[in-house]
């Protein structure tokens, strides 16, 4: 029988039926009684230049390339995939069998792909018969031999192998070998740098007495491949792979698993694991790959190879995770080390690191361990990430951003808002009683009148100074304001107020921002006295509505709520006449409280329950106030000055929160505290234009060490 050389340059070779080969190069000598013995032919096969050799039937052998002889010598088969596609499709389908078998002897294998060498579901990338006898048959590959999955076979043998034959393996650069090797005699496998391999529960070289049957690796050994645990390797005597014979990996090489970190403190993380019958001498780098969730806190030792032969030199953790980002980060610290013919993965896991300082910070960063400690399945993808984040700067961020803090300067801008309206109710309510002390005749016709309307709009702008703990922020409100009081008596005065009013705030560092809308509602009234002894004061509910948006890791995160107000402000001070300066000390208290229901944001995996809320404002001033009458040209005009100092007893703003990922699991939240003591100065001008008529404007200075402010103040008044 003669030689055969087959070349499929481009073409495209298909074969529907079951068991029927897309492609067969065959010499065949059979035995019969009237022929002599006779060797087989060399067997040739090239698919080049993208060629397609493809069999869809169940149990095909796509590429059939065989030299044999039943009664002399079998040939060398040589299959050259250059850049096609050999595939057998179908159920328990074949890529490449070669088959090199004689009575007398049997000829040399050699395979050499750069292309994609593919069997079925159940089926064999490259199966193997015969083989010549203590000589290097070789499969090269630079491209990707595999079957239907990683626990099918990329290379396996049939019955008629040759237990005496070698086999070389060389898988190089940019070659990838997926599924069990089972070629059984001796075989040496060499896993070049840049090349990969991802094997199936079996790997089969042979007896390690013999050395040369080894695994030898310089680049990725990855059991089971990326994302797949083949099985429950925390159970003992459990492996993603068994390899027979002995395992080398070089300072090159990387030693690819998967972590199962397992939820819920009973249960146990693992990973793959080779068991390795032979030895195992080892250099490079173990690669982790975390596969599910995100671990719990505590400190783990997880093996991942046991050797049956001696366990040398030692290993490292790759500097990346297989996703590419860095594998020792503030959360999570690994290393390696054997013990015991052992190689074990060691990682501690603590979502509350030293290094995120600030309370807000530790607080969530406790809370997520108590999360992780009990396996919530649904805080997986958060805690995921936050386990990936390399820097602890990065952290912080992360860490701020879940937090909600800045969602607390929701409560100080309506605090702002409403001494805004406690301001505009009470800065002018003795004017009735206190008429007809003023030193112009002029103003007896208006002490005649004893009603009065009013109405204001203001503006303020605070700069809030954050600290290690709390974000910055700023705040714009606006206030329309108007009332109508009475001088019932010589000496007091009643009125009634509204107004409504919004702010503005952003918390830059939190990526928070949004709006605090209200109404405030007021009765007011003022006592004085022949001396210049008064008391004025008001009581005052309000209802407002928060609307914001922040950024939870990158992801948006929006709420609605409502908050309501009541409190009240009161004012005691003296009024002495001195010629056309009037002098007024006083002091000042105003208690305010904020009630906020409960509520949940929108986001239900990134978003925040934030728990039923009271938060209390409770402020004194003391100051003194100058301001006189002048005429000119027919109109009265009122400057005024006002100094005074404030302290703020409730410096509190917290709330308490839980991710709607992990409900039932809180922790506190401080927000920025308001300033403790504050100087304010007020400066005012108010002009009659008629005995009814008055226009006043105010602008308002507030200084401390971590809070300023400015406002401004327009007003209308008009007497009847």
């Amino acid at each position: 029988s003669g030689d055969v050389n087959v070349t499929n340059n481009g073409g495209t070779l298909r074969a529907s039926g079951a068991q029927t080969p897309a492609l067969v190069a065959a010499s065949r000598v059979y035995s019969m009684n009237s022929l002599p013995a006779a060797d087989a032919g060399a067997i040739t096969v090239v698919n080049q230049n993208n060629g397609v050799v493809t069999a869809q039937g169940a149990a095909a052998k796509s590429l059939w390339a065989e030299s044999y002889s039943a009664t002399g010598a079998a040939k060398d088969v040589s299959v050259t995939n250059a850049g096609g596609s050999i595939i057998s499709s179908g159920a328990g389908g074949v890529g490449v069998y070669a088959r090199s078998l004689g009575a007398t002897a049997d000829g040399l294998i050699t395979i050499t792909n750069s292309g994609l060498i593919q069997g079925g579901p159940g089926g064999t990338g490259i199966l193997l018969s015969g083989g010549k006898q203590n000589a290097q048959n070789t499969i090269t590959n630079t491209g990707a031999i595999k079957a239907g999955s990683v626990t099918d076979y990329a290379i396996n043998i049939d019955g008629d192998w040759n237990s005496a034959a070698k086999l070389t393996i060389n898988n190089n650069l940019n070659g990838a070998i997926t599924g069990s090797i089972d070629p059984t005699g001796s075989t040496t496998f060499n896993n070049a740098f840049g090349a990969t391999f991802n094997s199936g529960g079996v790997i089969y070289l042979g007896a390690p007495s013999n050395p040369d049957n080894a695994l030898n690796n310089s680049g990725v050994f990855s059991p089971g491949g990326l994302n797949n645990l083949l099985s429950a390797t925390a159970t003992p005597g459990t492996y993603t792979s068994v390899l027979t014979g002995n395992f080398n990996q070089t300072s090159t090489g990387q030693y690819y698993t998967d972590i199962n970190f397992a939820t819920g403190a009973a249960a146990t993380d693992y990973a793959d694991r080779v068991h390795v019958t032979g030895a195992a001498t080892l250099a490079g780098y173990v690669t982790l790959d975390p596969v599910t969730g995100a671990g719990k806190p505590g400190t783990f030792h997880i093996p991942v190879m046991v050797s049956d032969g001696a366990m040398t030199g030692g290993v490292s953790i790759y500097p990346y995770f297989t996703s590419g980002t860095p594998s020792t980060t503030p959360i999570f610290q690994p290393s390696a080390s054997i013990s015991n013919q052992t190689l074990y993965v060691n990682y501690s896991i603590n979502y509350a690191p030293s290094c995120l300082s600030s309370s807000n910070r530790l607080n969530l960063g406790n809370t997520i361990n108590d999360i992780q400690t009990d396996g919530v399945p649904n805080y997986q993808i958060i805690a995921n990430q936050l386990l990936q984040i390399s820097n602890c700067d990065d952290l912080k961020k992360a860490y701020d951003s879940l937090t909600g803090e800045g969602t607390t300067a929701t409560q100080q801008a309506t605090f702002d808002m409403r001494s805004q309206f406690f301001d505009a109710v009470l800065n002018d309510t003795d004017s009735l009683a206190n008429c007809s002390r003023e030193p112009y005749e002029a103003t007896r016709v208006e002490c005649k009148k004893l009603e009065r309307v009013w109405a204001s709009a203001s503006r303020l702008n605070v700069w809030q100074d954050g600290n290690s703990n709390s974000a910055s922020s700023f705040a714009g409100a606006y206030n329309l304001t108007g009332g109508y009081e009475k001088l019932v008596q010589p000496y007091l005065m009643l009125g009634l107020a509204a107004g409504i009013g919004s702010s503005n705030f952003d918390v830059a560092d939190r990526w928070t921002s949004g709006s605090v809308t209200g109404a405030n509602f007021a009765a007011y009234g003022a006592v004085t006295s022949d001396v210049g002894l008064y008391l004025k004061g008001a009581v005052s509910v309000g209802a407002f509505v928060n609307d914001y948006t922040r950024y939870a890791l990158g992801n948006l995160v929006a709420a609605s709520h409502d908050t309501t107000a009541l409190g009240g402000k009161s004012e005691v001070g003296m009024r002495r006449q001195l010629g056309f300066l009037g002098i007024t000390p006083f002091v000042a208290a105003q208690i305010d409280e904020l009630s906020q229901p409960a509520y949940n944001e929108d986001n239900t995996v990134y978003g925040n329950r934030f728990e039923t809320m009271r938060q209390m404002s409770r402020l004194t001033s003391s100051g003194i106030q100058l301001d006189s009458l002048f005429e000119v040209a027919g109109y009265q005009i009122s400057p005024m000055a006002k100094v005074s100092w404030s302290h703020e007893a409730s410096l509190q703003r917290s709330l308490i929160a839980s991710s709607l990922a992990a409900p039932g699991y809180y922790w506190r939240v401080d927000g920025i505290s308001p300033a403790a003591n504050l100087t304010r100065y007020d400066l005012g001008l108010r002009g009659r234009l008629d005995n009814a008529v008055e226009l006043g404007a105010k602008a308002s200075f507030v200084r401390s060490s971590t809070r300023n402010s400015n406002s401004g103040e327009l007003s209308l008044t008009v007497r009847f």
